[in-house]
């Protein structure tokens, strides 16, 4: 074999190899189907890459601190602290597909910071709808809890005022589509609600901050995502207790499919050049 072909097929497999090697987490993620999942792993702004399948890039606003520790421990992608305490901090996501009366989960890790002030995580905007704070930290004077503010009432995460200032929780809120909502930290299940009765939006989603980009954050994001479809507590589990689970990496027989894949392609267009030259000839 020529080195030019050996050069072409060795290409071809680093194009291919990627797709094959992941973090534990960020494959359970994609194997669920999000329709928005923002990593936050950039070393700068301004844009906010949707790993998803949908490309919904998002836009960084205001002061934010990028490439920090995420908390995956096993992945090296980085996390941003969103420095609401500085002015406007916040991720636009041009999402308008989300549908909040259809099953739908959020998760997403925080590293939430004491500042006695209620701060918006997940928010909907209205659209042609009300759109709702999905996820928030709410602070009533005494001290800090999550919580969602749907159907007009707040429904709270049971887990009580937050202690844990300063470390990283896994948060999953998930919405049966007919009046169920379970939120579940660390993978585990928390308060459970019912009777709710979701209201229709088609806004786009704003991250680190409310609808109405009031309430900026001012703590740490890693790895949002947004479903629609309610995940089961023991996918949720199954999603949390990969977060420190080593990359998966290919099977020598997955590598060698890639170098033969790598070789067909390489052959197929090697073929498809020289028919195109005799049809020119």
């Amino acid at each position: 074999m020529k080195t030019r072909q050996v050069v072409r097929l060795i290409l071809s497999v680093c194009v291919l190899l990627p797709l094959a090697t992941h973090g534990a987490y960020f494959s359970q993620v994609m194997s669920h189907n999000p329709l928005l999942y923002y990593r936050l792993g950039e070393s700068s702004g301004p844009t906010a890459t949707d790993s998803s399948v949908n490309a919904y890039h998002g836009t960084y606003f205001g002061t934010n601190e990028f490439a920090q520790t995420g908390a995956l421990l096993l992945d090296s992608n980085t996390a941003v602290r969103f420095r609401g305490d500085q002015g406007p901090a916040r991720v636009d996501s041009p999402v308008t597909t989300f549908n909040p009366t259809a099953p739908w989960t959020i998760t997403l890790w925080i590293k939430p910071e004491n500042v006695g002030e209620s701060k918006g995580i997940v928010s909907q905007k209205d659209g042609t709808g009300t759109g709702r704070s999905l996820i928030y930290q709410h602070y009533d004077g005494l001290g800090s809890y999550f919580a969602s503010f749907l159907g007009g009432s707040e429904w709270g995460w049971g887990g009580g005022y937050i202690s844990a200032f300063g470390t990283y929780l896994h948060l999953a809120l998930v919405y049966n589509g007919s009046g169920g909502l379970q939120w579940y930290t660390n993978g585990l299940p928390a308060a459970s609600h019912s009777g709710i009765s979701a209201e229709a939006a088609n806004g786009a989603f704003v991250i680190a901050s409310f609808k109405d980009n009031s309430g900026p954050l001012r703590g740490t994001l890693d790895e949002v995502a947004i479903f629609q479809t309610a995940l089961s507590s023991g996918q949720i589990l199954d999603l949390y207790n990969s977060f420190d689970d080593p990359p998966i990496v290919p099977e020598p027989s997955t590598v060698f499919l890639l170098v033969v894949g790598g070789t067909l392609l390489w052959q197929r267009r090697r073929l498809l050049g020289r028919d195109e030259s005799v049809a020119g000839g």
